[in-house]
């Protein structure tokens, strides 16, 4: 038996399934429960409550940050809520006002939250980029709890 012969006939051994894109049979099953964590119809929806203080509601600015609080689920799979306050810090320009967000995830353990003062620069003067740089801090936060839950973060060694 050749080298050839032998590679066409272990190649025809696995089942391709036409529906799964040319994935053997056997991966099938572990690529199908990892896709199906990704997938957005069937991941959990966070119930998300979004709070605008002192500034008028803007529904594309409500859309991104349910749409980051539902990322949030890919780094931790218990978390029951998630609480969002946008609040403009100052009100004397038509530009040049800086923006507060405040975000609250509570997860089955414990709540954790970020976005507790506004930043002394001028990257807050827009309102998506406060959402985007207080969901990653967030998403930091989530992480980290998730990784001494698990047992992942080393001890500190005792000085004697």
């Amino acid at each position: 038996m050749s080298i050839n012969s032998f590679a066409v006939e272990a190649f025809a051994a696995i089942r391709i399934d036409p529906n799964h894109h040319g994935v053997p049979a056997m991966d099938q099953d572990r690529i199908s429960r990892r896709m199906r964590r990704i997938d957005p119809h069937t991941a959990m929806t966070i119930p998300t409550s979004v709070t605008f203080r002192g500034m008028a509601a803007s529904a594309p600015l409500r859309e991104k940050i349910e749409e980051r609080a539902q990322r949030l689920d890919r780094f931790a799979e218990d978390i029951l809520a998630c609480n969002v306050v946008v609040s403009a810090c100052e009100r004397k320009h038509h530009q040049g006002n800086r923006y507060n967000v405040h975000a609250a995830a509570t997860l089955r353990d414990r709540t954790i939250e970020t976005g507790r003062t506004p930043s002394p620069d001028a990257s807050h003067e827009d309102a998506y980029l406060a959402v985007a740089h207080t969901f990653d801090a967030l998403r930091r936060r989530i992480e980290d709890h998730v990784r001494r839950r698990r047992g992942d973060v080393k001890a500190r060694a005792v000085t004697p």
